[in-house]
């Protein structure tokens, strides 16, 4: 009599009920994540490096125009009066610079020409400036102020990013050779203060009248 009852099983399910066995096996084994999901590993190996791209610093520009108001040679400042009340009116202020080139020097016999194309200005005759750059550290002194056409006693500008093309001219051989020469960004920020303007009696006309501002 037997004790223990074996069904007969041929190959083939004998193979079936192996594989199977051997798999249940397996997934009981596997580490999970908290949610069941047995594709998550937890091996500090196996994590993907996060590599920290380095962090290129802004380079200081080495040619534009140093002023007063600004310290960085691709900037300037300009003051822009705004009046309200009964004589409404905008008057902008001019403001100095000087061109420099920290890789080339001022030199006798040797000048700088400076010409703005940024758009809205003169498409036919666009701004331009010549200057000595002879003496000094710098180019002689340049005039700037909003507007949109060339003027001869300063260099037009307009607010925002102005592309200034630049050629420095050795002329010490009454020749014009050009050392140098390029386009450089130049922003220029407009800085804005209101001021009330009303209207004023005139005992000559026995009329009132807008005063004239006189301060710029």
């Amino acid at each position: 009599m037997n004790l223990f009852y074996f069904p007969k099983l041929n190959i083939r399910s004998f193979l079936v009920l192996l594989i199977s066995s051997v798999g249940l096996f397996v997934s009981a084994c596997s580490p999970q994540d908290k949610t069941g999901n047995d594709s998550f590993v937890d091996d500090p190996s196996l994590e993907v490096q996060k590599i920290d791209e380095p962090i290129e610093e802004e380079q200081e520009a080495m040619i534009g125009i140093e002023s007063a108001e600004s310290e960085v040679l691709d900037e300037i400042n300009l003051e822009r009066l705004v009046f309200i009340g009964q004589c409404p009116g905008v008057v902008d202020k001019k403001t100095s610079g000087y061109f420099v080139d920290y890789d080339l020097p001022t030199q006798k016999g040797l000048k700088i020409e400076l010409t703005n194309y940024a758009r809205g200005l003169s498409p036919q005759k666009p701004p331009f400036v010549a200057r000595k750059y002879d003496t000094g550290r710098a180019s002689d002194v340049i005039k700037f102020k909003i507007g949109k056409t060339h003027k001869t006693k300063y260099f037009t500008v307009k607010e925002g990013l102005n592309p200034i093309k630049y050629q420095i001219i050795d002329t010490s051989d009454n020749e014009n050779i050009i050392l140098n020469s390029g386009t450089f960004m130049l922003n220029v920020n407009v800085l804005i203060t209101e001021q009330v303007r009303n209207q004023e009696w005139s005992s000559y006309s026995n009329d009132y009248y807008c005063p004239v501002y006189l301060g710029w």
